[in-house]
């Protein structure tokens, strides 16, 4: 029996679309980072890309080792950009 997949699941297939369609993107650090789910090391790595999609790809890639984290960033994808998410729910 497979367990229901976590909400940072249903995310994984929209990795190309998050990284092109999140266009702001520090909120969502500023928060990651309130909750612990990145370090302070991390989050300046991230603003200092030029780019929302380059921040949005380097926050990924720091997200993907822990799926705990990732569901705090979809938990917070849900709340910031709740339109963002549904598309993407509802194309997955």
């Amino acid at each position: 029996v497979r367990e229901k997949p976590s909400p940072s699941e249903k995310t994984k297939p929209s990795f190309h679309q998050l990284i092109h369609r999140v266009t702001c993107v520090e909120p969502i650090l500023d928060q990651l980072l309130q909750e612990d789910a990145i370090q302070q090391e991390a989050y300046n790595l991230i603003r200092s890309k030029p780019t929302s999609q380059a921040k949005m790809r380097e926050l990924l890639d720091h997200l993907r080792a822990s799926p705990a984290h990732k569901d705090i960033f979809y938990n917070i994808l849900k709340k910031q950009q709740k339109h963002l998410v549904e598309d993407l729910e509802g194309n997955s």
